[in-house]
């Protein structure tokens, strides 16, 4: 819900020209695991790493390749 509120707000910056309000904040990109960063996600929600500039960081990526690394 607290994405989706506030990730769909006119305050924060877009890295994709997209029809929706969806922008990325860099606060809520680390606080929820790199959902924060809501306009990369619209732009390409089917991608787990959610991070595209060298400033964002999204720590889900660690995590997947971790797994992929157990299995």
């Amino acid at each position: 819900f607290c994405v989706n509120l506030f990730c769909h707000s006119g305050n924060g910056y877009r890295n994709f020209d997209l029809p929706d309000k969806s922008v990325n904040r860099y606060f809520f990109g680390l606080l929820f695991w790199g959902v924060g960063y809501h306009n990369n996600h619209h732009a390409n929600p089917s991608n787990y790493n959610f991070a595209y500039r060298e400033d964002e960081y999204d720590p889900t990526v660690i995590l997947v390749k971790l797994i992929k690394k157990a299995d």
